[in-house]
């Protein structure tokens, strides 16, 4: 590696948040909760495509958010080849998925939940609240995970 590894301070977590967010709205994909952290970023998200897709528009959504903030040159690399990701096929590998990326973290940073029952968002700092039954409102979400270099 010829750079310096990135690191994501608070206006970047912040920037690449916005970023999950707009491409989620864009694409008409239920972002669920999300853990934007100083090296790695957690995502849980219910899409009609493949995981492999939606954690390359967040990829590109994020650094055209991060390109925004006018810090790095055009060639500064950010993300690490691939990363991770799966299928969730059953509400309890929902609710799972869900707390390990916004409690099981270590000192929340920047994590985001939202509701599919209600909607609601907890938008930054822990909840320390347990996840309710998700019913039907999810139908195929899937977990993707991705590492800054």
């Amino acid at each position: 590696m010829n750079q310096t590894p990135y690191s994501l301070d608070p206006d970047g977590r912040a920037a690449l948040l916005e970023a999950l967010r707009e491409v989620s709205l864009h694409r008409g994909w239920n972002l669920l909760a999300a853990h934007v952290r100083t090296n790695h970023v957690h995502v849980i998200v219910d899409a009609d495509v493949r995981p492999e897709r939606v954690m390359n528009d967040f990829k590109s959504y994020a650094s055209r958010g991060l390109n925004r903030l006018g810090r790095d040159g055009p060639d500064r690399k950010r993300w690490a080849r691939h990363g991770s990701t799966r299928w969730l096929w059953k509400d309890q590998d929902v609710q799972e998925a869900i707390r390990y990326v916004v409690e099981e973290q270590g000192d929340p940073i920047s994590p985001w939940i939202k509701s599919p029952l209600s909607g609601a968002t907890i938008d930054g700092g822990n909840s320390g609240s347990s996840f309710g039954p998700w019913a039907d409102a999810v139908q195929s979400p899937a977990e993707c995970g991705f590492r800054l270099v």
